[in-house]
């Protein structure tokens, strides 16, 4: 690796190295939903991780499950469909 990109991480902090990548980037992309600031993306992933532990598994788990035994037996033939179709074109 080059010695001076090494030395540059060993004395920045990580928060100094993320405002020095965001203010190097494209200006443009700057104002993009989620792109603007770091806290967003740390904030839906959290959010996520919560969704799929906690809440999700609380919510189904006195439910039924789903009988999608139809649904994907005509999905597999669409897509059976769609790919012969292609061959043949």
């Amino acid at each position: 690796m080059n010695d001076s990109f090494t030395e540059s991480i060993t004395t920045m902090t990580l928060v100094e190295l993320m405002k020095e990548t965001l203010e190097s980037g494209d200006p443009i992309i700057r104002s993009w939903f989620l792109v603007d600031s770091y806290y967003l993306p740390f904030l839906c992933s959290l959010m996520y991780v919560f969704a799929v532990k906690r809440l999700l598994p609380s919510i189904m788990e006195n439910r039924k499950p789903f009988d999608l035994r139809y649904v994907m037996i005509a999905y597999n033939f669409l897509i059976v469909l769609t790919y012969v179709s292609c061959l043949l074109l």
